[in-house]
């Protein structure tokens, strides 16, 4: 089985983030939908990285403030994705080249980070999660 992920209006505004799963030629919905409130590209970050590094490994590391809906995402992300969900210290020993976070920011809004392990440095997209929608 394959996965699929559609962005659906990133330009135009607010967005969403949809994951499927393709089985026997059908894409079937998988939940959530990611409804997305803002997003911060790499280029808007002050700490320049290397660009030339390659990312040839990827974990999910679990939040130090985990509720229960951003435990729910991170195993939803991680069956879409083929990947672990691990602690920070686990992903440094595995030697993953980067991870990512799911955090709860200012008014409880989630935002999903990418964060090179060698550095820990944010790395981009950082993507703003108005809400998460469980059913269709």
């Amino acid at each position: 089985m394959k996965n699929v992920i559609v962005v659906d209006r990133w330009k135009a505004g607010l967005g969403k983030i949809q994951l499927f799963s393709l089985s026997r030629e059908v894409l079937e919905p998988t939940l959530p939908i990611i409804c997305v409130g803002d997003v911060k590209f790499r280029k808007d970050f002050e700490e320049k990285t290397n660009k030339g590094k390659k990312i040839k490994s990827m974990a999910i590391v679990t939040s130090t403030k985990e509720t229960l809906e951003i435990e729910k995402l991170e195993n939803a992300l991680s069956c879409c994705f083929g990947v672990s969900v691990l602690s920070l210290e686990e992903a440094v020993g595995d030697k993953y080249d980067a991870v990512m976070q799911i955090v709860s920011g200012p008014s409880n809004r989630e935002s999903i980070m990418f964060r090179l392990v060698s550095e820990l440095v944010e790395v981009g997209p950082c993507i703003g999660i108005s809400h998460l929608l469980w059913e269709l």
